[in-house]
């Protein structure tokens, strides 16, 4: 059985509170009840559950989960050992191993730990990543700031991991539902393709189009810049070239005045002399 090794061990502090606020940026993005101002909101299991229970509603439900639990642990858990064991038994509809052996709930219900919190999140991404409308949580992604979708990217890669590591996926039965896995291409070798390899895919090239778009913008700035630029210069010549002829007109002036001033005095010059 491979072993599922989460990113948040790969992480430093730093990162990880950058990778917790992309996080709850994803989760807000959904469309919930409410809106998780930091990843300690996302401790009684609440929003969680909402979550799950739109990519799994046969495993989830909303309705059920206890709400507005306050600072109660105890209450807390019971949300948290509920999302856990409806995991479990999601996961083997799908014939994956349990994505979360080593989530520690009491942890996350008692001191709303963040680095349990995260590897929670990294298990409801990938749950959604598997899901039938993988596509739409996608795009949920794609819209995302730069900052947050490169923070992701790492997550994504880490459940891609897990799910090339538990090889090609096991035959579905008529109970099971259908993952993202089943519209998947096909290689050569005739297994499938993982599906969350596409989604990185995705990101990359929307990113990638972005910046195309970007760069296609800053050329047009540039070009309308040297035609500016252009015009100046041209209009700079013309003024110029203006400024040259007047003071050349009335420099020829000023040296006619004098010349003729210069001629008279030397008429009365003349005169005196005699």
């Amino acid at each position: 059985v491979p072993c599922r090794v989460f990113v948040t061990c790969k992480l430093d502090l730093q990162m990880a509170l950058t990778l917790a606020e992309s996080l709850v940026s994803w989760v807000n993005s959904l469309g919930l009840s409410s809106q998780a101002q930091k990843i300690d909101n996302l401790s009684d299991g609440v929003l969680v559950t909402e979550i799950l229970s739109k990519i799994a509603p046969a495993h989830f439900d909303a309705d059920a989960v206890k709400r507005n639990v306050g600072d109660n642990w105890l209450l807390k858990m019971s949300n948290l050992k509920s999302v856990l064991k409806n995991i479990n038994a999601h996961f083997a509809d799908l014939h994956r191993e349990s994505p979360h052996p080593s989530i520690d709930a009491s942890k996350i219900a008692r001191e709303a730990h963040e680095g349990e919190l995260i590897k929670l999140l990294e298990v409801v991404m990938e749950c959604a990543i598997l899901s039938d409308d993988r596509a739409m949580y996608i795009e949920k992604l794609q819209k995302m700031p730069k900052p947050a979708q490169q923070q992701l990217l790492p997550l994504l890669s880490q459940i891609s991991q897990r799910i090339q590591d538990e090889g090609p996926e096991a035959p579905q039965t008529p109970t099971t539902p259908r993952s993202a896995l089943d519209e998947t291409p096909k290689m050569d070798s005739g297994h499938a393709t993982p599906a969350v390899p596409l989604a990185q895919v995705d990101l990359i090239k929307h990113e990638r189009d972005e910046a195309r778009k970007e760069a296609t913008q800053l050329r047009e700035q540039m070009a309308d810049l040297k035609t500016q630029l252009e015009a100046a210069v041209a209009e700079t010549k013309a003024t110029e070239n203006k400024m040259m002829m007047r003071l050349r007109a009335q420099t020829a002036d000023a040296h006619n005045e004098f010349q003729a001033q210069l001629e008279e005095k030397d008429r009365v010059i003349t005169d005196l002399d005699r």
